[in-house]
């Protein structure tokens, strides 16, 4: 299972590559407007999202779009071999450079527990219609979701969204996948008590 993993996490990290940063930003733009029309959106307080680096899809207008919506932009910061949830009010204050040089709060911020998370829109390397996710290895992410109550959706490019996911039994699976240009209801995925409304 590594070198299956390992090899759709090779493919997908290729073809992010062949993106111009004007498509990558429109993508994120026009995922940002996707996600504020879900009813998980719309019924959510504090939602976690990730802050992009390298050539992931980017998340500052999803930021802007959760703040101006009156809610609480929740990030995570990596403490050892978990991540610390932190509210987040001034991205461009509050962030600085952290592991592999991804910006973080810091981890001296007020932290919340991932149960007091309504909504959580996750980043990957590829997804899968029935709720896998491939994250890079570290399993920071599925660490972070095992005790959690809030809805679990998956944020990518459409290509991200492949058949079939490798995933073993420590990998979380999630309610959806929003990308921009679908929005997808995983159909064995993720918890079985948020998904109704989810999408």
């Amino acid at each position: 299972m590594f070198h299956r993993k390992q090899q759709l996490r090779d493919q997908m990290i290729a073809r992010r590559a062949t993106l111009s940063d004007a498509d990558r930003r429109r993508a994120g733009e026009v995922l940002a407007e996707r996600i504020a029309n879900l009813p998980a959106f719309a019924t959510a307080e504090r939602i976690f999202t990730y802050a992009h680096f390298g050539t992931e899809l980017p998340t500052d207008a999803l930021w802007i779009t959760i703040m101006d919506a009156g809610k609480q932009l929740v990030l995570p910061v990596v403490v050892g071999d978990g991540v610390r949830l932190v509210i987040t009010t001034d991205p461009a204050i509050q962030l600085t450079p952290g592991l592999w040089g991804i910006p973080e709060p810091s981890p001296d911020d007020p932290g919340l527990s991932s149960q007091e998370v309504d909504l959580f829109l996750l980043p990957g390397l590829a997804f899968s219609a029935n709720g896998g996710r491939l994250g890079y290895g570290k399993g920071y992410m599925d660490r972070m979701l095992e005790d959690t109550n809030g809805a679990r959706l998956g944020v990518a490019f459409d290509f991200q969204v492949v058949p079939q996911v490798p995933c073993g039994p420590q990998d979380q699976t999630l309610d959806g996948v929003v990308t921009p240009d679908r929005t997808i209801l995983c159909a064995g995925g993720g918890l079985s008590t948020n998904r109704k409304g989810v999408l």
